[in-house]
């Protein structure tokens, strides 16, 4: 269910044209991904978030960097 949420909400997101407002949004697949053991698609989700948060500079950039680098280490 909460994937099909994080994917309308994503196709809204593409339709305004926004970019930062995608940032959450996928950050959450990839907490979702990893709640599943989808770890590598954990990864991917949460480089998505990365990318466009620190391109814009969002603040947010930091906490979804830090999450990122802790499911590198738990994959070794």
């Amino acid at each position: 269910v909460a994937e099909q949420w994080y994917r309308k909400a994503l196709e809204i997101y593409d339709k305004i044209g926004h970019p930062p407002l995608k940032v959450d949004t996928l950050a959450q697949f990839g907490v979702l991904r990893f709640r599943q053991g989808r770890l590598h698609e954990s990864v991917a989700w949460f480089a998505k978030a990365y990318g466009i948060a620190s391109a814009y500079r969002m603040p947010v950039a930091e906490r979804i960097k830090s999450d990122l680098r802790r499911l590198l280490e738990v994959m070794g």
